[in-house]
């Protein structure tokens, strides 16, 4: 065989050689690859069991949370004595009828006020999940508002006499603007807070947003400034300017104010009110000194719900609808007082005019027991600068004041109570004093009675040591 043949031979030998050795290195590393992967899926299948456990007890954490939020309610409704003592446990089960629960959850808690002047509740509260089949944990604690449109002085626009707010304009207690608050300007003051504002807050040198040793707490959605333009924080202002701010929030709740529409008025009519008129034939209710007229024609008893007793003083009570406009007092002439007893709503398809001072017989029932509701379709004006009264145990109107549009409030008029409207109007040295607990004193037939608002202020995982 030549020397040729045999390198040929040789070569293929050698090829054949290493063709099998590369085929087991290439086994041997499919084999490595594959238990590497097997190595992987089983631990990804572990860890996927485990994140499940986790979502499993994080869902039971939230029906803990759920289960507290809806008992909140409840109590806020009247529909239950008290809420639960806190640190209390609850069995999940899947359906109805199960006898294994999959989870359980325990729920602790604690209640406090949101500062100022108002009673608008917070809870902390603390919910811890477990998976049984796992026992996985999970908890969450979070800080809940439960809050009505009432719970404030509201209004979706503000502005004075000459669109500033100036003189001695004040405002004490929980105070709401759904846009931008001010220019402040002269000896304006907002005190008592809390305070939303979901716009900017303009303040001059002179004016105040809380008060030294009783800052308030404001939520902003835009900026605050001076005059001049620049801002600051309102945590940290300038030398120069009064405000005085405990905490600061920067975002604002979502509220959005009940309208007074045709159905609203059907609505308090087939609840049974005293009605005045009717939809197609307007009639005005004049309540003066010691006399009721409906179109200046007398109504020597008054009605049921609407009249002067005895001793002069209006006794009101339940829901009176007027088609047409309502009269209260005059603006010109000799003063006088209307006093009231009782708790009522005076609801108008048109304006309410408030001319003469409007307080409760005794004030110290006010507003738990003898509270007047003037609530308007339309325009409310408490035209009250030569009325009498003019402070805190002595004010123009001590009532709340509720309208579509609407309401102005003139010149060195003090009002003890509450206002909610589209805009509010102030004239120079006007005071609003929002009186604690008038939202309690509400009674069926003001718009969005009951209705509350639940507000997560935060939401934290506490990670356990």
């Amino acid at each position: 065989m030549s020397k040729a043949i045999k390198k040929i031979l040789n070569f293929q030998k050698e090829k054949e050689g290493n063709i099998t050795i590369l085929v087991l290195i290439m086994g041997l590393a499919v084999i490595l690859f594959t238990t590497t992967m097997v190595g992987y899926i089983f631990r990804d299948i572990g860890f996927t069991k485990f994140d499940e456990g986790k979502l499993r007890a994080l869902n039971f954490t939230e029906s803990g949370l759920s289960n507290m939020y809806l008992n909140i309610d409840q109590y806020s409704k009247g529909l239950i004595p008290e809420l639960p003592a806190s640190h209390y446990t609850r069995l999940v089960y899947s359906s109805v009828g199960d006898l294994d629960p999959e989870g359980s959850f325990t729920v602790e808690y604690e209640t406090y006020y949101l500062g100022g002047y108002s009673k608008i509740p917070g809870y902390i509260i603390t919910s811890k999940g477990i998976d049984i089949s796992s026992g996985a944990t999970r908890t969450v604690r979070v800080n809940a508002l439960y809050i009505a449109i009432y719970d404030f002085i509201y209004t979706g626009e503000i502005s004075g006499a000459t669109q500033n707010l100036s003189g001695q304009t004040n405002i004490t207690g929980p105070f709401f603007v759904d846009g931008d608050l001010g220019p402040l300007t002269g000896n304006s003051s907002i005190l008592g807070g809390p305070l939303f504002v979901r716009g900017d807050i303009t303040i001059d040198g002179t004016s105040s947003i809380g008060e030294y040793g009783n800052p308030i707490i404001l939520f902003m959605g835009g900026d605050m400034y001076v005059h001049n333009g620049s801002s600051f924080d309102p945590i940290n202002p300038p030398h120069n300017v009064d405000v005085y701010v405990s905490e600061y929030y920067d975002t604002v709740i979502d509220i959005t104010p009940y309208t007074i529409d045709s159905s609203y008025i059907k609505s308090v009519v087939d609840s049974g009110a005293l009605v005045i008129g009717s939809p197609s034939e307007n009639r005005n209710l004049f309540i003066g000194d010691e006399i009721i007229k409906v179109d200046g024609e007398e109504i020597i008893n008054g009605y049921e719900g609407l009249k002067f007793n005895n001793d002069g003083v209006l006794e009101i009570s339940g829901n009176i609808v007027v088609y047409g406009d309502i009269d209260i007092g005059k603006s010109t002439g000799p003063k006088y007082t209307i006093y009231y007893s009782g708790n009522g709503n005076l609801i108008s398809t048109g304006d309410i005019t408030v001319g003469s001072q409007v307080i409760p017989e005794y004030m110290t029932n006010f507003p738990s027991d003898d509270l007047m509701v003037l609530i308007s379709q339309n325009n409310i004006d408490l035209n009250l600068t030569n009325a009498s009264g003019g402070s805190y145990n002595d004010p123009n109107a001590a009532v709340m004041a509720i309208a579509n549009n609407k309401i102005e409030i003139t010149t060195n008029t003090f009002l003890r109570g509450g206002t909610v409207s589209s805009s509010l109007v102030l004239g120079i040295n006007t005071k609003i004093h929002y009186e604690a607990g008038i939202r309690e004193a509400l009674t069926a037939g003001v718009p969005g009675f009951g209705k509350k608002i639940k507000i997560q202020m935060n939401w934290q995982e506490i990670i356990a040591d």
